[in-house]
């Protein structure tokens, strides 16, 4: 019978010892499998965040490339630079359309004028003062000034002077405030 025992005591010895084991490496891997699936959750929760940005950032993509060409009209309007060629272009075309003829242009170089924003502060605009004469019918001339208050370009008309000639029919000279981005309005910046 003793036999019996010790093989018994020897195979409950051998399945306690198990257990022990068992437990101890339970109690030792636990906190590190808890440390690993909490950094996984943590990893999940950080990439589903990401995805919902990047589909917010392709919604937003989208809004601004159908802005596009609002924003090359507002180019064009209030260019980033002095764009001298584009005033006396637009002029040019404007003067032809409405069969009147422009004999010389004085643009100056940008000034800085401060204007007060929606909010009170205050910034720096940059002004291009365009100066010129134009010769025609005064249906014509009123049709030249109605354009240039239409035209995509922003022109702000100052001042104009009518005079009148024998020989070339009525002249008018215009002053006109064409704009530039700020440097730190820029779209480039």
């Amino acid at each position: 019978m003793r036999k019996t025992n010790n093989h018994f005591f020897s195979g409950f010895l051998a399945i306690f010892i198990a257990i022990l084991a068992f437990l101890a490496v339970w109690l030792w891997l636990m906190p590190s499998y808890q440390e690993t699936s909490l950094a996984v959750s943590k990893t999940n929760y950080e990439v589903d965040a990401a995805k919902e940005k990047l589909d917010s950032l392709k919604v937003a993509k989208t809004t601004i490339d159908s802005l596009g060409p609002i924003v090359g009209q507002m180019l064009v309007a209030v260019p980033p630079k002095k764009d001298t060629e584009g005033i006396i272009t637009s002029l040019e075309s404007i003067a032809t359309l409405n069969k009147t003829y422009i004999p010389s242009f004085q643009i100056s170089e940008p000034t800085s004028s401060k204007v007060v924003g929606d909010k009170g502060s205050e910034g720096a605009s940059n002004i291009v003062t365009v100066s010129f004469s134009v010769q025609g019918s005064f249906n014509n001339l009123m049709g030249f000034v109605g354009s240039v208050e239409k035209d995509l370009k922003f022109f702000n008309v100052n001042g104009i002077t009518l005079t009148s000639s024998k020989d070339n029919g009525l002249t008018m000279t215009l002053q006109l405030n064409a704009y530039k981005q700020n440097n730190s309005a820029s779209l480039n910046s």
